[in-house]
């Protein structure tokens, strides 16, 4: 897949960054029967080095992951050109977003630019419903 297939057809482009394999073939398949095309990366710095080359029109970011954790990808995706203005969802295993996150809750969403969390416990129409709104559809 490249940029160009995404032009003709169309179609909305996501990155789900997140080191749980099964997690994201689970969205893959659920957002691929939604229309969408994915691209799939297992951390943070894989997931950067995936912008050179796609420029997708949202990101899946997972919070805790090796090598490169989600907080500093985050932050490195909205304070470099080809990341700043792409939009981000933060997600994670925790029920309780803000018990994992702490006091960097407020501290990403007002600094770091990531839209909003949802808890990898929901229901994926829901997590559905989220990536609609989030891309305006």
């Amino acid at each position: 897949m490249n940029n160009s297939i995404q032009q003709q057809n169309n179609k909305k482009l996501i990155l789900i960054i997140d080191d749980d394999k099964n997690y994201r073939e689970i969205l893959r398949i659920k957002l691929q029967s939604a229309g969408y095309e994915i691209i799939e990366a297992e951390n943070g710095k894989e997931g950067i080095s995936l912008l050179d080359q796609y420029k997708p029109n949202l990101i899946l970011l997972d919070v805790v992951m090796p090598i490169m954790n989600g907080v500093d990808t985050l932050f490195w995706l909205k304070t470099h050109p080809n990341g700043k203005n792409i939009k981000v969802l933060i997600m994670t295993n925790k029920f309780d977003l803000k018990e994992e996150i702490g006091d960097q809750y407020n501290k990403i969403i007002k600094k770091f630019g990531a839209l909003d969390f949802f808890s990898k416990s929901e229901s994926l129409d829901q997590i559905l419903k989220r990536i609609k709104t989030t891309l305006g559809q």
